[in-house]
């Protein structure tokens, strides 16, 4: 390319190119102050989502140093009995944990139930259901599985429940069972219900799981009304459960009606996308896994391994997506995080401290704002808070 030639002005004299240099200068000066180069040559990291607490309800701070266990039973009457060691207490509070639909391996909450028992209190995980899609007789079930672990607690050298009462929680359609005992207690001749937590808790009817199936199972509620005045009821819905929504999972609130309106909470449990990972509340969130409890609910042993595992493979991914959950299997299996401190954990903890160590009934049933809150991402900004509705 021939250059163009530089034409004199009419002095004789070339134009200078200074100020177009000066000019560019300070062009880039400009754009260098308004848009700081990264020199990092990637984007900020995102905040983190809150550590666990470091002292109180839902905290990994325990007074005993391991648990002992025992699997006793068969079939939908089976149980699991955790109870606290190093050191072993004379007696302690009891608390009655319930699985959803077709959790029968208490694995997917081991690390609640391990936090439980650690924490000083005696767990019964109830085995109400087998490997069936239908559920039959779960209540019967389940009384006649609480009995039997209450027959072992009194054997000679056996840690003694506190004669108070009991506390009940559940997830999905354990926490609909959670509801039923505490309403049969009296006529079953089970210990007091004291307080009740219903994590996302819903009723076999109207399952979109059940329906996908083909199925038509019948309500399983019982009359919640025979719950006693001054048991603590505490339902929470996370709010991108698509499963089990506000309208569904709030008939566990509205039909105990024998429950005072401050003793009957029912909070949404908010999702927060401010940092990453993000503290999504969807059906899965109370899910927290600890694989020391991977026990075959059917059988009480551990899972065989199965014989084509390739086959059983393919098996398990078609049935999730049939079930219209394709990471079924991962999100029943999720370790614990936040989440559960701060919410599941801190919850029960607190109810169980309301119920037998003359803890605040205030805190229990997120009546302050302090007990609303779920924590504070790694940059500071606090995690958005329970909502109680009614």
């Amino acid at each position: 390319m021939i250059p163009l030639p530089i034409v004199a002005d009419a002095s004789g004299r070339r134009p200078s190119r200074r100020p177009m240099g000066l000019v560019l200068a300070a062009l880039f000066c400009l754009l260098a102050a308004v848009c700081p180069a990264d020199t990092a040559g990637v984007p900020a990291a995102k905040p983190a989502p809150p550590a666990f607490p470091v002292s109180g309800p839902g905290a990994p701070v325990y007074p005993h140093a391991r648990t002992d266990r025992l699997w006793q039973g068969a079939g939908e009457e089976a149980f699991l009995l955790v109870t606290p060691a190093e050191p072993v207490p004379a007696s302690a509070p009891l608390v009655i944990l319930l699985h959803g639909w077709l959790g029968v391996n208490p694995k997917g909450q081991g690390a609640w139930i391990e936090h439980l028992a650690r924490r000083g209190n005696i767990v019964v995980w109830l085995v109400y259901q087998t490997g069936r899609m239908q559920v039959r007789e779960p209540v019967r079930h389940a009384v006649a599985a609480l009995k039997g672990a209450l027959g072992e607690l009194e054997k000679t050298g056996r840690i003694k429940p506190r004669p108070e009462g009991m506390v009940l929680a559940g997830h999905s359609l354990g926490g609909c069972m959670a509801m039923n005992l505490a309403a049969v207690a009296a006529r079953e001749g089970l210990p007091k219900p004291l307080a009740v937590l219903s994590v996302e808790g819903a009723d076999a009817k109207g399952s979109e799981s059940a329906s996908r199936l083909y199925l038509r199972p019948k309500s399983l509620i019982e009359n919640l009304s025979l719950i006693p005045s001054g048991t603590m009821l505490l339902t929470l819905i996370g709010d991108e459960d698509q499963r089990v929504t506000l309208e569904r999972g709030r008939v566990f609130h509205d039909r105990a009606t024998g429950i005072a309106s401050a003793d009957n909470v029912l909070a949404l449990v908010q999702s927060d996308r401010h940092g990453e990972p993000p503290m999504i509340t969807d059906h899965f969130f109370p899910q927290a896994a600890d694989i020391s409890y991977d026990i075959d609910g059917v059988t009480g042993q551990p899972p065989a391994a199965p014989r084509f595992p390739k086959l059983n493979k393919l098996t398990g991914k078609a049935f999730a997506k049939l079930l219209g959950a394709p990471g079924i299997e991962r999100d029943a299996l999720r370790p614990p995080d936040a989440l559960d401190a701060w919410v599941s954990w801190r919850c029960l903890d607190r109810l169980i401290d309301a119920a037998f160590h003359g803890g605040s009934r205030d805190e229990a049933l997120l009546r302050t704002p302090a007990s609303r809150e779920t924590g504070t991402w790694s940059d500071g900004t606090p995690v958005r808070p329970l909502k109680p509705i009614e």
